[in-house]
């Protein structure tokens, strides 16, 4: 498990897979705020999954507070760790604010349908199926995302 500090601040334990994308900029604004943290790398897919104690979704990111109580989902997170940390990542004018949330649901929508393809080729033991329509959906989506303002 990995593990950092930082700061004087009161710590946070950060659950977060090492390959999924939504802990990305988590991590970054834990390192560029300097904010004091503790990250431990949990597999939402092992038995052994600690997750749902933080998530009932079973999903990292979450983040546990220095008096327990658990924040979950990458936007409320990254939101939660800009207010207490100057309140400078996200726009304060409603519209860009609102541009922001917007892509971020769609880079969620796109992750989500890659690991839904992903998991779907994997069938019948682990036998890998080629599902076309899934790859032409994210497609789609990463073109829309690309021709987004």
């Amino acid at each position: 498990r990995e593990r950092h500090r930082a700061g004087r601040r009161r710590r946070v334990r950060v659950l977060v897979g090492s390959v999924i994308v939504t802990t990305v900029v988590i991590r970054v604004l834990l390192a560029e705020r300097q904010l004091p943290h503790e990250f431990l790398e949990e597999s939402a897919w092992s038995a052994e999954t600690t997750v749902p104690r933080y998530n009932p979704l079973n999903k990292v990111p979450a983040l546990q507070l220095d008096d327990g109580e658990c924040l979950y989902d990458s936007r409320v997170i990254a939101e939660y760790l800009d207010a207490i940390s100057g309140g400078r990542f996200l726009p304060s004018e409603a519209r860009a604010r609102a541009r922001v949330h917007c892509r971020e649901a769609l880079g969620d929508g796109i992750a989500d349908a890659i690991e839904h393809a992903g998991n779907s080729c994997l069938q019948g033991g682990g036998v890998a199926v080629y599902q076309p329509d899934h790859v032409i959906h994210v497609a789609h989506m990463v073109g829309d995302a690309t021709a987004a303002p």
